[in-house]
This record gives C-alpha cells, structure tokens and sequence, in this order.
C-alpha cells in the first residue's frame, strides 16, 4: 500500500507503507536518495556505533520516517490509506507542520445528500407501479 503527501503548490509524494526494501539493501544509503541527507548522514554514523543494529531498524522504519519528515516540511496526508497507516505508524492526522502552524487534516467526505423525493414531488407517491401481467400460455405446435 502507498499513501501520499501533498504540499501547498500541489507537489507530492509517495511513501510505501510496510517495510522498506530499499533500506534492506542498502542500510541508511536511500535516505540520500529521498532527499534526506542529513538523516542518511546520522543514519552512517548511528549503524557504525550500534554494530548495524539501527540497520535493522531502519529495515523497519524508514518509510515512517520518511512520511514525518516531509510532514514537517508542509506536506499534508491525502487520499485513501491515511485512516488505516497513520494509526500504525503514530503519526496524528493533526500535526504541527513547518513553521509551528497548526494543520488538521479531515478527510473529504462527499457533500451528496440523498434528495427527499417524497418532499420535492409529492405526486411521486401517488403513482404506483403497474402489476405485470401473467405471461400467455406456450402453445405447442
């Protein structure tokens, strides 16, 4: 499953839920490649003093770390799959986004409302549906 985070100017991304196959390769190395240099400069560092045990971790965790990093930078959960992952991975749809703003994300609940049809045309339930007729016998021939 993927979920997507969009800013302001409408860029988004796309972050996989689960664990990250890419960090299981290549330990903390895909942080460079999300554009995340400074968290794959700690994340060198931290497998170097554990004795790789933060690469487990990461194997784990990457993808999470990913969406609250750029949550942090302005982008805000949309579509499908947010009601499900955000529990999982602790991230609150109400979150403090760049600058200390307050962000609430709601999901976009259709503003389709059913129309009363017994309100707007009253003759409607007057009118009853003709009985259909019993079917003619088959002749044989």
């Amino acid at each position: 499953m993927h979920v997507v985070l969009q800013n302001d100017a409408g860029l988004t991304k796309e972050v996989k839920a689960g664990i990250s196959w890419t960090a299981f390769f290549f330990g903390p190395l895909p942080f460079f490649f999300r554009d995340l240099p400074g968290k794959g400069v700690l994340g060198i560092i931290l497998c170097l003093c554990t004795i790789n045990i933060y690469y487990i971790y990461l194997i784990f965790a990457m993808n999470k770390i990913t969406a609250k990093h750029w949550m942090e930078h302005g982008y805000k959960p949309v579509g499908p799959g947010w009601d499900i992952i955000g529990p999982k991975w602790g991230v609150s749809l109400t979150n403090l986004g760049h600058h200390g703003q307050q962000q609430t994300y709601a999901p976009q609940q259709p503003q389709y409302q059913q129309p009363q049809v017994a309100q707007q045309y009253p003759q409607a339930q007057q009118i009853q549906a003709p009985q259909a007729a019993e079917p003619a016998p088959i002749r044989q021939g």
